[in-house]
C-alpha cells in the first residue's frame, strides 16, 4: 500500500512485479491511497483516510457524521482496480497542531469531529459491509477493508478498548484488573 502515490514511477512497480516473480511469487498487488491509474502499476485503490473536503482550513467542530457520509460516498471500485474500503473511526488532530502542538509546526488547526460513538461507528461498519456485499466486483476477492485507525490517537482516528472488564475478586476481597 502506497500513501501518497503521486510521483511513483510506472517502471519502479514494473521492477517490483518483475523482482516478485523472479523469487517465486505470482506478483504483488500494489493499491494506492488515493488515485493511481491501473495501468501504472495500481492493482487496487484504498484511503488511508477519508474527511470531508474543507477539513484543512480552521479549527472548527463538527460532527462525526459527517465523516461517515464521507466514507460512504468513497466507497467506488471497479472491476479493474477493486477497492479496500475503509471506516474512519475519528479525526481530530488539535494535540498535534497549534501553538506547543507535537506535530508539523506552522499548521494550521484542522476541523474536528465530536459525536462519536461505538453505534455510530458500528453503523459505519455495517453499511461499508453491506456495500462490499452488494458490489463484489469492485472489492478484493478476499474482501478487504481498513479501519482508520487502531493507533492514531494524537489524530482522534483510534480503536482502543475502553472498559474495564471485571474480574473475580481475590482471596482478600479487593478485584484482580481494577483500574486496568
Amino acid at each position: 500500500m502506497i500513501f501518497s502515490p503521486h510521483g511513483v514511477e510506472k517502471e519502479g512497480l514494473a521492477y517490483l512485479q518483475e523482482a516478485a516473480k523472479k523469487e517465486g511469487f505470482p506478483g504483488v498487488a500494489v493499491a494506492c491511497c488515493g488515485y493511481g491509474k491501473p495501468e501504472d502499476g495500481f492493482a487496487l485503490q484504498t484511503h488511508y483516510n477519508v474527511t470531508p473536503k474543507g477539513t484543512w482550513g480552521k479549527s472548527e467542530k463538527h460532527q462525526y457524521q459527517e465523516i461517515v457520509d464521507a466514507d460512504v460516498a468513497a466507497l467506488k471500485g471497479s472491476t479493474k482496480q477493486p477497492l479496500i474500503p475503509l471506516a474512519t473511526a475519528g479525526w481530530d488532530r488539535r494535540p498535534w497542531e497549534g501553538v506547543g502542538g507535537f506535530g508539523p509546526k506552522g499548521v494550521d488547526i484542522s476541523w474536528y469531529f465530536e459525536g462519536r460513538t461505538p453505534e455510530a461507528f458500528g453503523g459505519l461498519l455495517e453499511r461499508t459491509a453491506q456495500w462490499m456485499e452488494a458490489n463484489p466486483d469492485q472489492v478484493t476477492k478476499d474482501r478487504l477493508a481498513l479501519v482508520y485507525a487502531w493507533n492514531e490517537i494524537g489524530e482522534g482516528g483510534w480503536l482502543v478498548p475502553a472498559r474495564m472488564i471485571p474480574t473475580a475478586p481475590t482471596s482478600s476481597g479487593s478485584a484482580r484488573g481494577a483500574g486496568k
